[in-house]
C-alpha cells in the first residue's frame, strides 16, 4: 500500500513540475516579445532624432545663407561628402552609425537629400532624410527663404 501511494505523489509532483515549466516558458516568451519590441520603437526613435537633427541643421545653413553660392559653400563645408543627384537635389550619405561617409558608399545605411528650387530671390527647399532600405522619409523639412535682392542682409536697429 505504501508503494502505490509514493507513485501517485511522486505522478503529481511530476504533472506540477511540468505545468510550472510550461508556465515560466509561456512568460519568458511573452518578455522575450516585449524587449524585441523595444529595441524596435528605441531604434526609430534613434533614426527620428538623427533625421530631425540632420534637416535641422541643413536648415539652418540654407536660411543663415545670403545667396545659392553661399548655401552650396555652406553645405560642403560642414558636409565634405555631400554630392550633387541633380542640378537642383544635393544628396548627404550617412552610415549605420549616423557618420557621414563618401558618396558612393556602400555602407550608406541613410540619406539626407536636399532640393532647392531658386526663383526670384527666393529659395524654397524641401529636405527630406530616409533610410536607404525604404523609399519612405523617415523626416521632411519644407523651408522658404528669402534672398536679399544685393546679396547684402539689412539688419534691423
Amino acid at each position: 500500500m505504501k508503494q502505490r501511494n509514493r507513485a501517485r505523489s511522486s505522478t503529481l509532483f511530476l504533472v506540477e513540475l511540468i505545468i510550472a515549466i510550461l508556465f515560466f516558458t509561456v512568460c519568458s516568451a511573452v518578455c522575450v516579445q516585449f524587449f524585441v519590441k523595444s529595441h524596435s520603437i528605441s531604434r526609430q526613435a534613434g533614426e527620428l532624432n538623427f533625421a530631425v537633427n540632420e534637416c535641422s541643421s541643413v536648415a539652418e545653413i540654407i536660411q543663415g545663407s545670403d545667396s545659392e553660392d553661399e548655401m552650396l559653400r555652406g553645405l560642403k563645408a560642414v558636409y565634405p561628402e555631400a554630392f550633387a543627384v541633380d542640378s537642383s537635389t544635393l544628396s548627404i550619405a550617412f552610415d549605420s552609425d549616423f557618420v557621414q561617409c563618401d558618396s558612393e558608399g556602400k555602407d550608406a545605411a541613410y540619406y539626407v537629400n536636399t532640393e532647392m528650387k531658386v526663383a526670384d530671390n527666393s529659395v524654397e527647399c524641401t529636405i527630406s532624410a530616409r533610410s536607404s532600405e525604404d523609399s519612405e522619409s523617415i523626416y521632411e523639412l519644407e523651408i522658404f527663404h528669402n534672398l536679399p535682392e544685393d546679396g547684402t542682409r539689412e539688419v534691423n536697429k
